[in-house]
């Protein structure tokens, strides 16, 4: 089983261990290396400076402690924070075994509340690995993107072909038949028939080399043609040689090597959209995963607040004041559609999750349940900045991206060079000539080489004052020195995007533990209100209201936190570009055509 993915050019697999949770390791390595291996030739020194020295001992730092703390949040998550489908069955079996009417009507309020949010009879449990498989499998925009290498491979190939042999041949026939000016004659007829054949090649220096074959057959009525019909054999040997412009291997193979770079900057942009894919669908599913437990705990809140309202309705003109009711019902009317809101955002989450998919399975006109089945993690996430650092400057399709054009342009300050230099060609053609009263005739004698015709051609030529070719070298120099800029502003930014994930991604942690002991603080204060059965002031019914909110904050906060914890790993992996390696999406093999299996 598996999803295998082929998009041109490159196969992408994915390993069915699904995602994983262990940092990527990376080969040591310091950043003053990597400066040096950015590196490259500029016409203006110091268009790239080296990076800042690192340290020799990379520090550490462990986002959160590493003790017994996660068992804590597990267990908080499974108790205050389940999905709606796991609190129906909690729910409906705390029915079953319930004995007071008082507490059927609270567990039967809450299972219809929770009935909202399974609506549609069509339900299909989803995975984040599945999730992973069905975007790669389906998603348009990396269709769209894997289109690009395969186009760029075929330019390069058509920028290979100029080097192509090219088989040429012609044919004439010309026939003259016009009246003479002089009395003896009454006209003149010509007929000549001819065809010519040969190769023609340009060869890496710029020399450009042809090898041709004439045969001509040449039939008139003028009186003093001795041979008539003539026939006329002629092979062709001709070199043409640029010596200063046009000439060299770089010149001649820089349109080669700008389409190859152009192919490599489309597979990074392909990458890039992959990895920009991967985090839009892992997003998209903890949001799912958030607008689902949050309901769930919107459905407790009003149920809760709807026994409470039942409660004091009961006990109205004995010792509940008709304003105590009113005060509840106009929380729980609020309440209700705060909880209209959060279903209403499922589907919408659902939608978001459909379309970063594209699964035609999942059509976004068909309504069905889409229930997530992973659960946030919560595990510590070892962090090496420095290594962080050296991973996002060794894997970003952004930076490579970026030192790609830096050679293009070097290639075009190269061409523009070249283009700026006179024309100097030196030009070489022979020719054998054979000429016979039949072919065979004309053959023997192109055979005995008797007859030979040998040019020698030299041309110069350079434009007056050679203004258009010079600016022509200083548009090339100024987009060179512009895109080694751009190389060293992309460095800045991944390193500016890294450290800002990981303090992300530290906060986010640091934020579990006080969440966690927020709810059940939360929990234990709303379940000391809720035994106080005696008449209530409207002050106390203010305190018992107050604490199902400050519940159901706690509890949403903890999950906002848990959620943004998870898109943190997801999002410190993209932006060091190893999202690929740590979802299991391997790049095997390269291809030339946008082709899917399954």
């Amino acid at each position: 089983m598996g999803c295998t993915l082929m998009v041109a050019p490159l196969l992408v697999a994915v390993v069915l261990c699904g995602c994983q949770t262990a940092q990527v390791n990376v080969p040591p390595a310091s950043l003053r290396d990597y400066g040096e291996r950015m590196m490259v030739w500029s016409d203006q020194p110091g268009a790239l400076a080296a990076l800042p020295e690192a340290p020799e001992e990379p520090v550490v730092e462990v986002v959160g402690p590493v003790p017994a703390q996660p068992v804590a949040i597990g267990q908080a998550i499974r108790e205050q924070l389940p999905d709606p489908r796991e609190q129906y069955q909690r729910v409906q079996e705390l029915s079953e075994e319930s004995t007071g009417a008082k507490e059927r009507k609270l567990y039967q309020t809450h299972l219809q509340l929770l009935e909202g949010v399974r609506v549609p009879s069509q339900r299909v449990t989803l995975s984040l690995r599945d999730a992973v498989h069905r975007m790669l499998a389906n998603n348009y925009a990396i269709r769209v993107a894997a289109y690009q290498p395969a186009i760029d491979a075929a330019r390069v190939v058509e920028a290979e072909a100029a080097f192509d042999s090219t088989f040429f041949f012609n044919f004439t026939n010309d026939k003259r038949d016009r009246p003479s000016s002089t009395p003896e004659l009454s006209g003149t007829m010509t007929e000549n028939r001819q065809f010519e054949t040969g190769l023609r090649k340009l060869l890496a220096p710029g020399t450009q080399v042809a090898l041709g074959y004439a045969w001509n057959r040449t039939d008139t009525d003028l009186a003093f043609s001795t041979i008539n019909p003539a026939y006329t054999q002629t092979l062709n040997v001709s070199m043409r040689q640029p010596l200063l412009r046009n000439f060299g291997l770089d010149f001649n193979r820089s349109q080669i090597n700008i389409r190859k770079n152009d192919r490599r900057i489309s597979q990074q942009q392909l990458l890039r959209q992959i990895r920009d894919q991967l985090q839009a669908v892992e997003d998209a599913y903890w949001l799912l995963v958030y607008t689902r437990r949050l309901a769930a705990v919107q459905a407790e809140l009003i149920a809760y607040t709807q026994d409470l309202h039942d409660t004091f309705e009961a006990r109205l003109g004995f010792d509940v004041f008709k304003a105590q009711v009113d005060q509840i019902r106009a929380q729980l009317d609020s309440r209700k559609a705060d909880f209209v809101r959060v279903v209403n955002s499922i589907w919408d989450a659902q939608d978001e999750l459909k379309r970063a998919m594209n699964d035609p399975a999942l059509d976004l006109a068909v309504d069905l349940v889409i229930i997530p089945t992973d659960v946030p993690t919560y595990e510590p996430f070892v962090v090496d900045r420095l290594t962080q650092l050296q991973t996002a400057l060794d894997n970003r399709s952004e930076l490579k991206e970026a030192k790609l054009r830096v050679e293009n342009a070097r290639i075009s300050v190269g061409v523009a060079k070249n283009q700026a230099l006179p024309r100097f060609d030196v030009a070489f053609t022979v020719n054998a000539t054979g000429l016979g009263v039949s072919s065979n005739q004309a053959v023997r004698q192109l055979g005995d080489f008797d007859f030979l015709d040998y040019t020698v051609l030299v041309e110069f030529e350079v434009p007056v004052g050679n203004r258009g070719p010079r600016a022509v070298l200083r548009q090339a120099r100024l987009a060179y020195a512009q895109s080694a800029t751009a190389v060293r502003q992309a460095v800045e930014d991944i390193v500016a995007e890294v450290n800002t994930a990981i303090r992300r991604l530290k906060s986010e942690y640091d934020q579990l533990e006080p969440r966690v002991s927020s709810v059940i603080s939360a929990q234990d204060f709303l379940d000391s209100v809720r035994a106080r059965e005696q008449a209530k002031s409207a002050e106390q019914i203010n305190t018992e209201l107050s604490a199902q909110a400050n519940l159901a904050t706690a509890r949403q906060n903890l999950l906002q936190s848990l959620v943004d914890y998870n898109r943190a790993i997801i999002n410190l992996e993209r932006v060091k570009g190893t999202l690929l390696q740590y979802d299991n999406v391997v790049l095997e093999q390269e291809f030339n055509g946008p082709e899917l299996v399954n």
